[in-house]
């Protein structure tokens, strides 16, 4: 995985990335009572990625034709965040 300049890239040595979401309140990390769901990008827009509720979502080679983009939509006190990671 190499970390770009406009997203993220996979490669034979590296098969799979997590992509993490992180959120703070001033420098305290926040780490409970927020909801999370994930999306991903495709012809019609963006769509839910099933079960992917967690902090974290792991993409492997075989989620990625070329290129794709994630969306995490992490939900804490009624406010939505969003963040875009593209591979």
């Amino acid at each position: 995985m190499g970390n770009r300049k406009n997203g993220y890239a996979l490669s034979i040595n590296t098969p799979s990335i997590t992509l993490q979401t992180f959120a703070y309140i001033g420098d305290v990390q926040i780490t409970a009572d927020a909801t999370y769901q994930w999306y991903a990008y495709n012809d019609t827009g963006w769509m839910a990625v099933t079960g992917a509720t967690k902090q974290y979502l792991v993409v492997s080679r075989d989620d990625v034709a070329f290129s794709k983009s994630y969306m995490c939509k992490m939900t804490f006190n009624g406010v939505e965040y969003t963040s875009v990671a593209t591979i």
